[in-house]
């Protein structure tokens, strides 16, 4: 695990052509992991800053929303959904078509 304010938080990384930060990679690769199962929000705060404690609350919805923008900059079929007191979990978007 990076330390906390590690300069390389700040550092991007390219995946499927378009850079992403290092925490948007971490939130998607750690739901992606953990699909289906929803992932708690003080894990998350916990892979990302190496606490659940000292950051702030808009920091992590800050990221989700990052990493949700690039989901679907990338068509992907599935987003972040959040769950009230629970955290975050990836969902499938329906296709209306089919429905």
């Amino acid at each position: 695990m990076r330390p906390c304010g590690s300069k390389y938080r700040n550092a991007k990384i390219r995946i499927f052509g378009t850079y992403h930060s290092i925490n948007e990679k971490d939130i998607l690769e750690c739901l992606i992991r953990a699909y289906p199962t929803p992932v708690k929000r003080n894990e998350l705060l916990q892979l990302l800053w190496d606490t659940d404690v000292f950051v702030e609350e808009n920091t992590l919805n800050v990221n989700i929303g990052r990493a949700r923008k690039r989901l679907r900059e990338l068509k992907c079929p599935f987003e972040i959904k959040a769950i009230r007191n629970v955290g975050y979990v990836l969902e499938k978007i329906k296709d209306e078509e089919n429905d």
